[in-house]
């Protein structure tokens, strides 16, 4: 299911008290709840961690209609922002979901997805966005400082001591927006992430060749990866 996976991609967690990207060195914890946009569709996933592997407690979808938002590669604007929370809030009564903390899983084509190789890993966090801030300068249509940036930190390949990254880049309006419809019903946003960054393996994991594909029409998303070697990201 798209919704969740054991290997989730960490996106940055947004309590107030925790910084604007995700630290390498610090692995979040993950909400139980989770939240896709998938134009026009909300879903709201909720697992219990009681067994292992984790199993699905509830399930629910609910549409927004076709005027609540307006979405498009690396665009998103809500136009009625009452409605979302109406249809946000009615999945978490469903589900009887608590309203306390949820990730939220944005479309693939909310966020510009790059490569980036870093000969060391700096020594801060702050050091960290800067670095990254400057390696996607002409990389983006818009400012780096204006994105909200996530990264994860991919398996070494034997024959390179270069640490490779990925690193995805999404305008901050357009995630601050479903933010303040989550903090109108009483959620916390614990963790922002996109669909398809939650399949890729992550350093440490030794995974098999993997070509993931996922259609959100019109648009698609397909990444290919060996273990040894990053292939593509389209």
């Amino acid at each position: 299911m798209s919704l969740w996976s054991a290997s989730l991609s960490r996106w940055m967690p947004r309590a107030e008290h925790m910084p604007r990207a995700i630290r390498l060195w610090a692995k979040p914890r993950i909400p139980e709840a989770a939240v896709e946009l998938a134009p026009p569709l909300l879903r709201l996933l909720r697992i219990e961690r009681k067994n292992a592997p984790p199993t699905v407690a509830a399930f629910a979808e609910r549409s927004l209609g076709e005027d609540v938002m307006e979405s498009q590669i690396l665009t998103m604007s809500l136009k009625r922002p009452a409605e979302a929370a109406s249809a946000l809030e009615r999945l978490f009564e469903t589900t009887g979901t608590p309203r306390n903390e949820a990730s939220f899983i944005l479309p693939d084509y909310i966020a510009r997805v790059v490569f980036i190789t870093l000969e060391s890993i700096p020594p801060s966090h702050e050091e960290m966005l800067d670095m990254l801030h400057w390696k996607l300068n002409g990389k983006l249509p818009f400012h780096p400082k204006s994105a909200r940036l996530a990264y994860r930190l991919l398996p070494k390949l034997s024959n390179s001591p270069s640490h490779r990254f990925l690193v995805a880049a999404s305008p901050e309006k357009a995630i601050l927006e479903w933010e303040s419809v989550f903090r109108a019903i009483g959620v916390r946003v614990g963790s922002v992430e996109t669909r398809s960054m939650a399949f890729l393996p992550s350093e440490g994991e030794d995974a098999p060749p993997t070509l993931h594909v996922s259609a959100a029409p019109p648009y698609f998303t397909l990444a290919a990866f060996s273990p040894e070697e990053r292939r593509a990201w389209k």
